[in-house]
């Protein structure tokens, strides 16, 4: 079975956000921020099927699931180096559409939400497996 995938940002940017997005292409291309293609799993799997080419800001940060274990990943990672310096000059801007020193620290506080996926996942999992392992990363926004 092949899955659609996504090309382009599904969401409407400011200039804040536009010119996060050009600082962040900036300091890739000039090496302050170093990126690494995930070409393998968790699992230790390669086979991979694409989902998306780019995040929801139009940002190379596409997923893809592996076709041995199902985990959802993405098709590009941050080294750990370079992501203080991701989240203090492009993450903020370009999650809240402004500069943190302009915004409310009220902002930077995620709200707990109701829990509706679940039920969604469990339908979808074989739990007659003896052991079973779930990895999951959320995001604040």
């Amino acid at each position: 079975m092949t899955l659609p995938f996504f090309e382009t940002m599904s969401i409407p940017l400011n200039t804040t956000q536009r010119l996060a997005i050009i600082e962040f292409h900036e300091y890739v291309y000039t090496g302050k921020i170093k990126v690494r293609e995930v070409d393998v799993c968790f699992c230790g799997s390669s086979q991979f099927e694409l989902l998306s080419r780019c995040d929801r800001f139009g940002l190379p940060f596409g997923t893809k699931i592996c076709t041995s274990c199902g985990l959802i990943s993405q098709t590009i990672q941050i080294n750990p180096d370079s992501i203080p310096l991701f989240y203090e000059r492009i993450y903020w801007p370009l999650v809240i559409g402004t500069n943190t020193s302009e915004a409310s620290q009220d902002i930077f506080i995620t709200e707990p939400k109701k829990d509706e996926v679940s039920s969604y996942l469990l339908r979808h999992l074989d739990l007659s497996k003896k052991k079973l392992r779930i990895f999951e990363v959320g995001c604040g926004s």
